[in-house]
Order: structure tokens, then sequence, then C-alpha cells
């Protein structure tokens, strides 16, 4: 149980940025048409919800929504219209350029970011206590904190490939992380897709730092907390382009190459910063450690250069990022294990002769004929199933009409697609307003309108 303190004040210090982009390795689920990468559901709730609650929790009253272009006003739309949260926070969905990368977005709106601020994925769900976070970035007081989760767990290896896949594209998944763990600094990390045959490190990292452990086991989260003064590092360098593969290795190689430090004058970025910092530190040392848990302050020796990147683990519990079609059915399975909410709402209509299993949801409005069966499934809002249909191990999305004796199994169909009968379709994807032909027999097929792109 964690019994640590709970925020209870808003915390004005920090910001929050949801980077909600397209989605394209979740093709065909994603198409601008049609639903954006964050309204995508997860246990018939939009994955911003999850960000959005995580923050709520947390007590940050000051959030940015930052989408491409042809997302805005149906995001925009959730937020103000249908998003039940605390009222207390204001969420802003802003527009950024087409085609961006992660740290081109945060450049692009950087006049909107007045504080320190965290940056998160419109596709991470974690149940890390938000103020584990937040903590541990006061009292650190670092330039950056990054978030690690453990893979190693059957829980939290939801963004691995399937076992049928190749081990090649399975190691691509993985990384190595290199953490000074008595002083929880970040130093290195690295896509083993992009290491040949050996993993180099420079030798005036082993030097600086020698105590490193590698790790293998974790995997970013995309989810940190930055300083302010890293967007004026993004102004000056506009090279820039992804946080996680430019912007966070450059600040993990100014931890021990000054002359990269001056180069791109981070030593003086973090000076003009000082005030802040010093306001940071002095609130950090007001609050209490997480119970159970040390949290030490880095040795000045080794952070001379003014510069201290935060790695914070998270071991426990479950966190993942519905980043592909794989990791997103794993992610809504897992979802539904723990909801504690009416599996199937009094708005929706079941035929006595039907059978849902106590591993399935069904979501508002939504009717199911006799002798049908769902199990390990979620059926959104709306839906229409048929007679004598077997939905296995499968996500209905929104307005979808299945008709009769189709058989699903292992499938995602998305919404206001339709099934004709007697089709019968396994570790399939079907893309949103597409119609199945009846009598269709597929396995491991995408069905996708081509006209509607």
């Amino acid at each position: 149980m964690d019994t640590a303190i709970k925020p209870v004040f808003p915390v004005p210090e920090l910001q929050a940025v949801i980077l909600a982009g397209h989605g394209s390795r979740l093709y065909p689920l994603t198409e601008r048409q049609t639903v954006p990468k964050g309204l995508l559901p997860i246990a018939n709730r939009p994955l911003i919800w999850y960000q959005l609650t995580w923050l709520e929790t947390a007590k940050i009253t000051d959030i940015i929504i930052a989408v491409y272009p042809g997302s805005r006003q149906k995001m925009a739309a959730y937020v103000h219209k249908m998003y039940v949260g605390s009222g207390e926070a204001k969420i802003t969905v802003v527009e950024v350029p087409e085609n961006s990368g992660s740290a081109d977005a945060l450049r692009s709106i950087r006049g909107k970011i007045k504080t320190d601020f965290i940056v998160m994925s419109c596709d991470l769900i974690t149940d890390m206590p938000a103020h584990h976070l937040i903590n541990s970035f006061r009292l650190r007081s670092p330039a950056m904190t990054a978030v690690f989760y453990d893979a190693s767990s059957l829980e939290s290896q939801a963004d691995r490939p399937p076992s049928s896949s190749s081990s090649t594209k399975e190691e691509d998944m993985s990384e190595f992380v290199g953490i000074d763990d008595r002083a929880s600094r970040l130093l290195f990390t690295a896509n083993r897709a992009d290491i040949d045959d050996d993993l180099e490190l420079r030798t005036s990292l082993i030097a600086k730092f020698p105590r490193v452990h590698l790790h293998s086991a974790l995997r970013d989260a995309h989810l940190y907390v930055f300083r302010r003064w890293v967007l004026e590092l993004l102004v000056r360098n506009k090279t820039i382009s992804s946080v996680k593969n430019e912007l966070v290795p450059l600040l993990l190689e100014c931890q021990h190459r000054e002359s990269v430090a001056k180069r791109e004058g981070v030593d003086k970025l973090a000076s003009l910063d000082i005030f802040e910092r010093a306001m940071a530190h002095m609130m950090g040392r007001s609050e209490r450690p997480l119970a159970g848990q040390a949290l030490p302050v880095p040795d000045t020796d080794a952070a001379s250069h003014g510069i201290f990147c935060n790695a914070l683990v998270y071991r426990s519990g479950f966190t993942a990022r519905a980043n592909t079609v794989w990791s997103y059915s794993e992610v809504n399975r897992h979802m539904v294990k723990g909801y504690t909410e009416a599996r199937v709402p009094a708005s929706a209509v079941i035929n006595p002769k039907t059978q849902v299993g106590g591993d399935s949801l069904v979501g508002e409005g939504s009717m199911i004929d006799e002798r049908s069966s769902v199990k390990k499934s979620i059926i959104g809002n709306h839906c229409t199933v048929g007679k004598n249909v077997k939905i296995t191990n499968s996500i209905i999305m929104d307005y979808v009409n299945i008709e009769d004796n189709v058989k699903l199994e292992g499938c995602v169909v998305c919404s206001n697609a339709k099934i004709g009968e007697r089709a019968q379709l396994k570790d399939c994807e079907v893309s949103a307003e597409k119609i199945v032909a009846a009598d269709t027999v597929g396995k491991n097929e995408t069905y996708v309108d081509y006209l509607s792109e």
C-alpha cells in the first residue's frame, strides 16, 4: 500500500504538456478523418482520459494538449463537452505544425509554457502515483527527470511484440539504460536496434561517473519533467526534433562533457534559471521523502557542470504504452481486469439468451441479440450485434454493426465499421467505417477503406 502523503494543494510551479500525435504505429486504428490517437478507447474511455485524470490527481492545474492539424476540433470537443474532471484544471488544446517531432512541438508552443513542465505521451497509462515524480523533481532539483518502468514483469510487457514475432523485432523494442543508482542519475540511453555489436561508452562518462548500472529490462515511459530553461535550449538549437532521441541524449552528454555544455550554452541557461531553481530547492526542503524511500541528493563534485539528469524507476504496479496495435489490445485487456464500474450498463440491451462473460465490457446503448457470446472482449458504445455471434478476445469500438452468425477472435474493429453476416475473422484489424462483406474469411488481415484515406 502506498502510504506517502498525497498532494492536497495545487502545484503551481508545474505545467503539463500532453503530446497527442497521429499514432502512425497504430495504423489502421488511427486515421485523421476518424479517431485521433488520443481519443482511441481503452476500456471504453478515451486514451486522453487517463493522462488528464492522472495529472488532475496530482493537482496539476494548467494542462496543454498538443495535437496535429485535423485533430484539434475533435480533441477540443471531447475535452470541453464530454470530459468530466475535477473542474480545477485549465485544459488547453493547441495545434502544432504537421509532422513536427516532439521537441519541435514543444518549441512551437513555448510561449504558452511559463514554468517548469511535465511532458508525457498520450499513449501512456500508469498507476504510478504522480506525487512520486513531483517529489523527486522537487527534492533533487535536476535539469530533467525521466521515468522508466520495469518491463521484466509480465504485466509491464504490453509494449512488446507478440511471441510469434521474430527475435529481431523484439530486440528493436528494447533499450539499454545506464544509471548511477547511488544518486539516481541518468547517464545514458541506447536503443538496442542502434547497436551493431558492442555497446560503447565515452571515456569521459566513465571517468566522471565510474559507477554505472546497466539496465536492459527498463523502458522509457516517455514521461519527463523539464526545467523551463530547456525550452530556450530548443530555441537555440533548432536541429533538435525529438525529445527522446535528441534532447535527452544532449542533456545527458552535458553532464560529463563540459565542452558540449559550453557549446550549447547549457551552463549559462541553467544559471539564468537560478532564481527558480532556488525557489524549487526551498520548496523541496519543505517536503517529506516518500514513505519507505531515501531520496539522496547528488554529490556536488559529480554535479560540477550544474547539470543533473534524474532517473525515476517505477518497478511496481502497471505501466505501459498503447503505441502499437498489439500493445493497444494488451493494455485494453489489462484495464478490463481492474474495472470497478458496471460491466454492462443499464442502457445496454442484452438478450437473455446471450452470454457476456465477467471478463468483458459492454458500452452504453449497445444491443446484443440472442444466442450470442462475448468473452474477454470489449464492446463499445451504441454497437449492434446480431444473432449467434461469437466474439472472443476482441475490441469493438463505438457504433459498430455486426450482423448475424459472425465469428471474431483476436480482432480490433474500429468505429462505424460493419461486419457482414457469416464473416469469420481471426487476428484481424478493421479500420473505421470499413464494410467487411458477408461470408468473408480472414486471418491476420487488415481491412481498410482506402477511399477514405
